[in-house]
């Protein structure tokens, strides 16, 4: 990592099936798979950003609720969270309230929520303006943005990082997240430690 580099990290949380895995494959390698495999553990991808002045790490976490405990050591490091449920799947949604006080509860108070509602290319979504406007209703309780997007076909899934991000950097601008380039072996260590204890094996400085 060159000196001065940013790291900012953003967790993808929702439940299985959702499209997670497929957010951050999308994001950061412009790809789309397939074939669904569960997401046992706590994953992650990074990719440059303004010019290699950043580093976004996207960690993408267990959507079964018996496993997410893994993850939430992580929470009390991110900049950002990607709220995402799946758009044909009203029940994804509604899941996300007890993420949300999970998030709450363990995160700084300063970091940045956006809420995402996935598959918007598909033909099967059933009462489209009702889960629509219970989305809706959801972001504004939370006063965050709400964006619709497909993984498939890449549709707002820059936009959802570029609006998130600009938003992080205001806080950054502010002094209340990230880290001075004096503390990056501290949190390497911490970084080290919650792996080890969430059973993570990523490495992500």
């Amino acid at each position: 990592m060159s000196n001065g580099q940013q790291v900012i990290k953003y967790i993808l949380i929702g439940s299985n099936r959702v499209g997670k895995s497929s957010f951050m494959q999308r994001f950061c390698d412009n790809n789309f798979n397939l074939n669904y495999e569960e997401s046992k553990g706590v994953d992650f991808k990074s990719k440059m950003y303004d010019d290699g002045k950043y580093k976004l790490c996207i960690f993408d976490t267990p959507g079964d609720i018996k496993l997410r405990f893994a993850s939430y050591g992580f929470y009390k490091f991110a900049f950002g969270f990607i709220l995402i449920f799946d758009l044909t799947r009203p029940q994804t949604l509604k899941d996300l309230r007890d993420d949300f006080s999970q998030i709450a509860s363990q995160s700084s108070q300063y970091a940045q929520l956006i809420l995402v509602g996935n598959k918007s290319d598909s033909e099967d979504i059933n009462d489209y303006r009702e889960i629509q406007e219970e989305a809706q209703k959801m972001a504004n309780e939370l006063h965050i943005t709400y964006y619709e997007i497909s993984c498939l076909t890449g549709q707002n899934v820059d936009l959802v990082i570029e609006d998130l991000t600009k938003r992080v950097l205001v806080q950054m601008g502010n002094g209340h997240l990230g880290k001075r380039p004096g503390d990056q072996v501290q949190n390497r260590h911490k970084d080290e430690n919650i792996k080890h204890e969430g059973g993570c094996c990523c490495q992500i400085f």
